[in-house]
């Protein structure tokens, strides 16, 4: 491991203070950013803020879409089932008068 690691610090070290140097004004902003810095927060946090309550109304809007789809759906599959209900008690009625005409038939 030292063996590596002596090796690594001899290949970077003519590079370093350009690593250095290029990555520094990332991580440290300038006196002038600095003091604008908590506007530039504030700004971002308020659009933040603005993004997510616009994705909230959205969210809530296709909730309720979809619920009022989902209660359609479900009247639609009421009236289709009281429909089959129908044609059910029909239909055992009529097997109910054939078997009644084929036990007479029977007996005559």
């Amino acid at each position: 491991m030292s063996l590596f690691s002596s090796a690594a610090v001899r290949a970077l070290a003519p590079h370093l203070m350009d690593l250095v140097k290029g990555v520094l004004p990332l991580f440290t902003p300038e006196k002038e950013a600095a003091e604008a810095l908590p506007e530039k927060v504030d700004d971002v946090q308020q659009r933040q803020i603005g993004e997510l309550q616009q994705a909230a109304t959205m969210q809530a809007k296709a909730l309720q879409e979809l619920a009022e789809r989902s209660e359609a759906s479900m009247r639609a599959l009421e009236a289709e089932l009281a429909a089959q209900k129908r044609m059910t008690m029909g239909a055992l009625a009529l097997a109910v008068v054939a078997a009644l005409l084929a036990l007479w038939a029977g007996l005559h």
